[in-house]
């Protein structure tokens, strides 16, 4: 049996060039096609290593990993701050409640040092409790007169 000593057919091929010492020369497509999808190296004619170490999947999939920690970082600050809402929401409305049921009970005669009754508290604060503060902190936008 003899071996064929030619070959005969068609293969498309890219032109690149060396980025070592600049020759241009063609590369079969679908070898270029495989190195930029699977990584691996190839030859220019003189000899020179050329390849890609990181693949446009293995790329391609680090910016997503990327993405995604940064969207689960915004997502765990936002979730941060509607907990940190909602706390100090409850805290300023259990404050509030303290505080009306303070002045109800102060309208009513109740001493909010000794939780006695008095009918005349503002004598009996000025007397027994001279610590006490004698008025409600003002709060702005109240009207001086």
């Amino acid at each position: 049996m003899a071996i064929p000593t030619e070959i005969e057919g068609r293969t498309a091929l890219e032109v690149t060039s060396c980025c070592v010492c600049g020759v241009s020369f063609g590369v079969p497509r679908r070898i270029l096609d495989d190195r930029r999808e699977n990584g691996g190296a190839f030859y220019c004619p003189n000899g020179h290593t050329l390849g890609w170490n990181e693949t446009e999947v293995s790329r391609l999939k680090t910016r997503i990993a990327g993405e995604q920690a940064k969207r689960e970082q915004a997502e765990a600050a936002a979730r941060a701050a509607r907990e940190n809402a909602d706390r100090d929401l409850a805290a300023r409305l259990e404050a509030e409640k303290k505080l009306v049921r303070m002045v109800r009970r102060v309208g009513n005669g109740v001493c909010p040092c000794c939780q006695r009754h008095f009918i005349n508290l503002q004598r009996h604060m000025l007397t027994k409790h001279p610590e006490a503060p004698l008025r409600a902190p003002r709060r702005p936008g109240d009207d001086d007169g």
